[in-house]
């Protein structure tokens, strides 16, 4: 992924979080490269959106094969937690089962996917 992808794929969330409407985002990762620039992009973007990601986000789930990947995000979040529930994942049906548990008593709303 390019920086500018990735300004692309915060206008999606942006445009989320204008709709003022609770949500939770499954993604899918197919293969990772690490990308400093990305990585400072994501920390700048979390702080200037962190009271929406609070009221707005409710769970964020990723999915990778790749366990280094997992081991890694999964220490990320240790350090620095995500303000939403967060899970790094091993397959989808794991990851859909957290996204229906975070939302407790609530119902999840249906499953779109707004990237396009």
């Amino acid at each position: 992924m390019r920086v500018g992808d990735f300004e692309r794929y915060i206008s999606v969330f942006n445009a989320l979080c204008e709709r003022n409407t609770r949500f939770s985002v499954i993604t899918w990762v197919k293969s990772f490269s690490p990308n400093a620039d990305i990585g400072r992009r994501v920390g700048v973007w979390f702080k200037e959106t962190e009271p929406q990601i609070k009221k707005l986000w409710v769970s964020n789930a990723m999915v990778s094969e790749s366990a280094a990947f997992r081991f890694i995000l999964s220490a990320v979040y240790l350090v620095k937690p995500f303000p939403a529930a967060s899970k790094v994942c091993a397959t989808s049906d794991e990851a859909i089962a957290f996204t229906r548990a975070s939302w407790k008593s609530d119902a999840p709303p249906k499953i779109a996917w707004p990237y396009r």
